[in-house]
């Protein structure tokens, strides 16, 4: 592990091939924790940061596989700096390292509440709503399965991905209080996107993307909480 993690650091080539050789190596356990001991995850980091665009492809999974089923790796991946490149690897990679940054993120933000509010705090919602979207492969499951996992615990993350995908109902009914669990925070969240969003709702209420019933019911909602 140690001459791998320092082949890592080397640049180039061998930093690709190293990172290769680590995603599968940390599909098993002991691994997960002597890569992580070897220093591995930083220049790891470092490669989705920097790398080529196969060295990000790899870096990244290598990431997942290290964080899948161990906490304190999900954890020291974000502390070293992690989720800001693969949200850059997410919105500006190429396909298969979109794919790879969206399951890294996934990994990340199963059962962490911290690395779901660091992951949303660096605009991971709208690239993974967009590739959700794209419908490309692997990449839009693993798009689809981050935000599930981002969305699972964490009402404001469910009011910014409702925003983004465009779920113009369920934003009323959040921003109308009929969905209690919800904080005021994202109850205003999601009165405010509406309030932005006025015209557009209208427009597409007029050519049937969104149900024309809900016209009136937005109107009111948004002048309970003020907004016009």
């Amino acid at each position: 592990m140690p001459l791998l993690v320092e082949l890592l650091q080397s640049g180039g080539e061998g930093a690709r091939c190293a990172a290769g050789a680590l995603v599968y190596l940390a599909w098993n356990d002991d691994n997960k924790v002597a890569i992580a001991a070897a220093g591995g995850i930083a220049p790891l980091v470092e490669l989705v940061r920097s790398g080529c665009a196969d060295a990000k492809g790899s870096a990244a999974r290598a990431l997942a596989n290290l964080a899948s089923g161990n906490a304190d790796n999900q954890v020291a991946i974000a502390a070293a700096g992690g989720i800001a490149p693969l949200v850059d690897l997410l919105r500006d990679g190429c396909v298969d390292g979109k794919g790879a940054a969206a399951h890294t993120l996934q990994i990340l933000a199963r059962n962490n509440a911290d690395n779901k509010v660091a992951i949303a705090a660096a605009g991971a919602i709208a690239p993974l709503v967009a590739l959700m979207r794209s419908g490309r492969g692997k990449g839009a499951t693993y798009a689809r399965r981050a935000l599930q996992d981002l969305a699972s615990g964490n009402v404001d993350n469910e009011v910014l991905i409702a925003a983004a995908n465009g779920e113009i109902a369920k934003l009323v009914q959040i921003a109308m209080r009929l969905e209690g669990r919800f904080t005021a925070a994202a109850k205003n969240a999601a009165a405010e996107f509406l309030a932005r969003r006025r015209r557009s709702i209208v427009n597409k209420c007029v050519d049937g993307k969104v149900p024309a019933e809900l016209e009136p019911i937005i109107a009111a909602c948004l002048a309970r909480r003020g907004f016009s």
